[in-house]
């Protein structure tokens, strides 16, 4: 059985991202940011990195953040998918759980550019040490 291309949570949210509806919105942020993370989460992975499913989400950004396994010159690019993850993954939280999520429409643009410079641009070009 193939696995699941995470990349296409990005390709549905860029086709939702002109919908109206809140509800839609939200959805689209959720799905960014699962793609982000899921992406991230796989590179690591592909890398050699061991996550335990246990606070994975906090362990896959943590580890981009400490980038102690990032070729030097390509750690500022880890920290960065470090930043972007964190602010998406408070975004989805917030779009997930709170009753009103503020800017909700400015958001959504913001999001789903941080999705795409992580997944299209960062990731593919950071290194190992």
């Amino acid at each position: 059985m193939t696995p699941f291309d995470w990349k296409a949570y990005l390709v549905f949210a860029d086709a939702n991202a002109g919908r109206t509806s809140e509800a839609m919105r939200r959805i689209v942020v959720s799905r960014a940011y699962y793609a982000v993370f899921n992406t991230s989460r796989h590179w690591l992975e592909s890398q050699g990195h061991s996550l335990r499913r246990r606070d994975v989400h906090q362990r896959v950004w943590d580890a981009f953040k400490s980038a102690e396994r990032a070729e030097p010159a390509s750690a500022p690019d880890w920290r960065v998918v470090a930043a972007h993850g964190k602010r998406l993954q408070k975004l989805r939280n917030a779009a997930d759980y709170d009753d009103v999520v503020p800017h909700l429409d400015a958001e959504v643009p913001r999001a789903l550019e941080a999705a795409h410079v992580v997944v299209d641009e960062l990731l593919p070009r950071l290194r190992i040490a």
